[in-house]
């Protein structure tokens, strides 16, 4: 019997033609394809679901997203894989395409987090694939969230930019610094004026858990003229020095050469980046 000029035999052939290349189709589609090179990154916005698709075997997939401007002292990349259907592995890269760190689990269908403190108005990279370089037809999804940490004095590393206080007032700020260099870069400035002699006392409290504070103080030709520091993390620390009329500087850092961690694994960052520390100045 024919039907429209073809058999039965020739209808249900194409029929089967039909189901079978339906069949090769992936059954998710990957709109960020081709982003297999950081050169190739595909541009996602904080906050936005990424729906995508690790696949054929040893597949990467390169992403690439801007922070806002403000705060001015930036704040903290949260980067999620959750669901992640193989064994996840996340590599994050600066502006200058620098690789940063990289995490990974080794549990199949695991979940993974990890943070980062960022620079405002900076451009990050993240590279998404499975660490045991197979591949899925099952999409993952990627979140980028990014925290502000809105230090009203920033930016304060400096002299020039150092923030005026009153004496006997008590003023909060974050030891904070995205992409740090060294600890030089948590530094806060602050200036003070004496109109009488005296002994002038610098107090720290609800110093942030993974930092050991570092004070110094300065005379107003900027030369250091006391200073004091505790290793232990989390710890107060008081620094004074007898000093007549006149204008003071206050340096407040951790203590140590080299950057605190400024990366880490998990969902929750590090103290610093959330735990306002105290500075009470007072002349006794």
């Amino acid at each position: 019997m024919l039907y429209k000029g073809k058999s039965l035999g020739e209808i249900a052939l194409t029929g089967l033609l039909v189901v079978l290349l339906a069949g090769c189709k992936k059954s998710v589609e990957d709109k960020y394809e081709p982003n297999d090179e950081i050169t190739d990154a595909a541009e996602i916005t904080v906050g936005e679901d990424v729906k995508a698709l690790i696949s054929p075997d040893g597949d990467v997939d390169y992403f690439k997203l801007t922070t806002a401007n403000t705060p001015v002292a930036g704040g903290v990349l949260i980067f999620s894989l959750n669901p992640f259907p193989l064994t996840p592995w996340i590599t994050v890269y600066n502006a200058d395409r620098a690789e940063i760190e990289n995490w990974y689990e080794h549990t199949e269908g695991a979940n993974l987090y990890a943070w980062v403190d960022a620079k405002p108005g900076a451009t990050y990279y993240v590279k998404v694939t499975d660490f045991g370089e197979g591949s899925s037809e099952i999409s993952y999804i990627l979140i980028v969230d990014y925290i502000g940490v809105n230090d009203p004095h920033e930016p304060d590393n400096d002299f020039d930019h150092a923030t005026s206080i009153e004496i006997g007032a008590t003023d909060s700020a974050y030891l904070f610094a995205g992409e740090p260099e060294g600890s030089e870069d948590y530094g806060d400035y602050y200036k003070v004026t004496t109109t009488v002699a005296g002994s002038l006392k610098a107090r720290l409290t609800n110093t942030p858990t993974d930092i050991a504070p570092y004070i110094r103080i300065y005379d107003s030709e900027r030369s250091e003229i006391a200073d004091d520091y505790d290793g232990t993390c989390g710890a107060y620390l008081t620094v004074t020095e007898s000093v007549s009329a006149g204008d003071y500087y206050i340096l407040v850092s951790p203590f140590g050469d080299t950057p605190y961690d400024w990366y880490g694994e998990g969902e929750t960052p590090a103290s610093h980046t959330k735990t306002l520390y105290h500075l009470k100045v007072t002349l006794e």
